[in-house]
């Protein structure tokens, strides 16, 4: 599995694409699987590493900010001092 940063709206993406497409998947599990996909360790080191983020066809769809990049930093710093 390829791990991306993805871009901002994609939660937004995600729920109008299940709608279109006529899924039964409640807006909730969305949210809850997005949360739980950022929360990661692994997701928090690529976000500091990489500077694009990335649609749901995986193409580039606007950057990752100085700041989330900060962010992200001391979360993992705040976790690996747990």
């Amino acid at each position: 599995m390829k791990l991306a940063t993805p871009k901002a709206g994609i939660k937004e993406a995600m729920i109008a694409e299940i709608k279109e497409k006529g899924l039964d998947i409640r807006e909730s599990r969305i949210k809850q699987g997005l949360q739980s996909y950022i929360s990661r360790k692994v997701y928090l080191k690529v976000l500091t590493l990489v500077g694009n983020r990335f649609d749901m066809n995986e193409q580039s769809n606007g950057e990752v900010t100085p700041e989330q990049q900060a962010i992200a930093e001391q979360k993992l710093a705040k976790w690996n001092n747990k």
